[in-house]
C-alpha cells in the first residue's frame, strides 16, 4: 500500500473508529463549553474568523464556544495540545494549509498532521493573486511565462512572506522553466511594497492584502489559485483559466481538526453546525472582508481532501528543496 493511501486509510479509521464515550454522554452532547485552540497570534485574520464563527455557533450548540490562543512555533504548540487531548468532541484546533508544511521544515514533530487528528471541515479558502508592478509588460501569466523564459540578462525574481507563497512561487517556476531568485520578506504588507517598486518581479500574495493596490492601479494582478475568481477580483482568471495548472490547491485553507477518535456523532454535529454558520448573510458578510469563501464540506469529503492537500503541499515542499532545519 502506498504512502497516501495508508494515509487515507489512517484518516478514514479516525472517523469510523469513535471513541468509547458512554452513549449518554453522547446524547446529551455538548453538555459544557466546547474550546477551539487557535495556534496563531490574537488578531490577526485567522484568529478573527475562528472568533467570528465561534460566536455564531453559541446559539446552535447552547454553550459556550471558547477561543484559546496557544501561540508557538509556526502553530505546532497548540495542534500538539489539541493531539494530546481527550477525544471527546470538546476540544478542536483550528489550522490553515502551514499544518500540512511543518513537517517538510521541523525536526521531531510531535504529531503526525493526518493520523492524529479527524477532520470536522473546511471552513473557508481565500485564494492568493500572482500580482506585478502595474506598469510591467505583461498582462496574464502565460506572458509573464514568456518574458521571464528569456535569460536576457536579467535577474528575476518572486517574494514571499510565508511558506505556502513561497512554494506557490517555487512551483510557478519550476514547471515553467523559469529561473528566478527567492526573496523572503517578514510580512505580504512588505511583498506587494516590494513588487510595487519594482524591487522584485513578481510574487503571490493573498487577495486581502494586494486588494487596494490591484484596485489603486499600483500592482497588476495576473491570476488566482483556487478553482474560482476571488469575488471581489471577479475580472481576474484562475490559473487553470490562463491555461496553468495545478495551483487549485494552492489557497489559503481554514481548517477545523479534532483529537483522533473524537466520535463521528459528534463530529457531524460540529460539521452541520458549522455548515450551517457559513450559510448565514452575516458570516458571509465577515468572510467576504477577508476575501475569503465558505466551505463547510461533509465529513467523508473533507477526510478526503486532507489528504489530497497534504501530498499537495508535500510534493510543493519537496520540488521547493525545502529541509528539516
Amino acid at each position: 500500500m502506498n504512502t497516501t493511501r495508508s494515509m487515507a486509510a489512517a484518516v478514514g479509521l479516525a472517523i469510523a473508529a469513535g471513541s468509547l464515550l458512554p452513549i449518554t454522554a453522547l446524547a446529551e452532547f455538548p453538555d459544557k463549553p466546547i474550546r477551539i485552540v487557535v495556534p496563531y497570534a490574537p488578531g490577526g485574520g485567522s484568529d478573527t474568523l475562528a472568533r467570528q464563527l465561534a460566536e455564531r455557533l453559541r446559539p446552535r450548540l447552547g454553550q459556550p464556544i471558547l477561543i484559546d490562543n496557544k501561540v508557538g512555533a509556526n502553530g505546532i504548540i497548540g495542534t500538539d495540545f489539541v493531539a494530546k487531548s481527550p477525544a471527546d468532541g470538546y476540544t478542536y484546533v483550528w489550522v490553515v494549509g502551514s499544518h500540512y508544511i511543518n513537517p517538510l521544515v521541523t525536526p521531531k514533530m510531535p504529531y503526525h498532521a493526518l493520523n492524529d487528528f479527524t477532520g470536522v471541515t473546511t471552513v473557508a479558502v481565500s485564494p492568493s493573486v500572482l500580482v506585478l508592478k502595474s506598469d510591467f509588460p505583461p498582462s496574464s501569466v502565460p506572458e509573464l511565462v514568456a518574458l521571464m523564459r528569456q535569460r536576457d540578462g536579467r535577474t528575476w525574481s518572486y517574494g514571499s512572506s510565508e511558506s505556502s507563497s513561497r512554494l506557490s512561487g517555487a512551483k510557478l517556476m519550476k514547471s515553467q522553466d523559469i529561473e528566478a531568485v527567492h526573496i523572503a520578506y517578514k510580512g505580504g504588507a512588505e511583498v506587494v511594497a516590494a513588487i510595487a517598486s519594482g524591487t522584485v518581479t513578481t510574487g503571490f500574495v493573498s487577495v486581502a492584502t494586494a486588494r487596494q493596490l490591484i484596485v489603486g492601479g499600483r500592482l497588476k494582478a495576473l491570476a488566482v489559485t483556487g478553482d474560482k475568481r476571488a469575488p471581489s477580483l471577479p475580472d481576474v482568471q484562475t490559473f487553470a483559466e490562463s491555461g496553468i495548472k495545478g495551483f487549485d490547491q494552492a489557497t489559503t485553507t481554514f481548517m477545523l481538526l479534532a483529537p483522533r477518535n473524537t466520535p463521528p456523532v459528534v463530529l457531524d454535529r460540529m460539521q452541520k453546525e458549522v455548515a450551517g454558520v457559513l450559510h448565514e448573510p452575516e458570516m458571509q458578510a465577515v468572510l467576504a472582508t477577508v476575501d475569503a469563501i465558505g466551505v463547510g464540506n461533509s465529513l467523508a469529503d473533507f477526510s478526503k481532501q486532507m489528504v489530497r492537500d497534504f501530498d499537495y503541499w508535500t510534493r510543493a515542499g519537496q520540488d521547493a528543496g525545502l529541509k528539516v532545519e
